[in-house]
């Protein structure tokens, strides 16, 4: 049995088709024509499919868990940091995209301004995310440094972004 979408014309106030919208289930897709609107309701159905079967992730990293899981619109990341802390966030991407985003996530929220190295913190972490935290560290330092010399808010944010 195969499932169909159903899509219904949408109109402006003087009765005109503006758009097509299918809906199958959770996916909803809006496009000029009819056609085009049930075909790629139907292909990021399958899209959704699949990412079901490849089923979800966990992992650790420095003793705090993740899990990358399918999501109707791509997939998603869990963290527990900390006890009291439990972030979900679900976005478009690869699994592997989406992992990268909950690792960086997760070094960015367990990050302190006791790390004496920042370099060291990051590695483990796949390559591709390490310099952007770094980055994020440094920032965090020159903000800190700024704020504790008795800059305002804004002031800090200049020093920091190098303005």
């Amino acid at each position: 049995m195969a499932l169909k979408p159903v899509i219904t014309a949408r109109k402006d106030r003087r009765a005109r088709t503006t758009h097509y919208q299918a809906d199958l289930g959770p996916v909803t897709v809006s496009e000029l024509d009819r056609a085009t609107a049930g075909e790629r309701c139907e292909a990021e159905v399958r899209a959704a499919l699949e990412r079901l079967e490849r089923g979800p992730q966990i992992g650790q990293w420095r003793g705090h868990t993740y899990v990358i899981a399918p999501d109707v619109a791509g997939w998603c990341y869990w963290t527990s940091a900390f006890s009291s802390s439990n972030v979900r966030n679900s976005q478009r991407g690869s699994r592997e995209d989406v992992e990268n985003a909950a690792l960086r996530h997760l070094a960015q929220i367990t990050w302190t301004h006791d790390v004496e190295d920042d370099t060291a913190y990051v590695e483990g972490l796949p390559f591709s995310i390490r310099a952007g935290l770094v980055s994020y560290f440094a920032w965090q330092r020159t903000y800190k440094a700024a704020r504790d010399a008795g800059h305002d808010d804004e002031q800090a944010r200049q020093l920091a972004e190098g303005r």
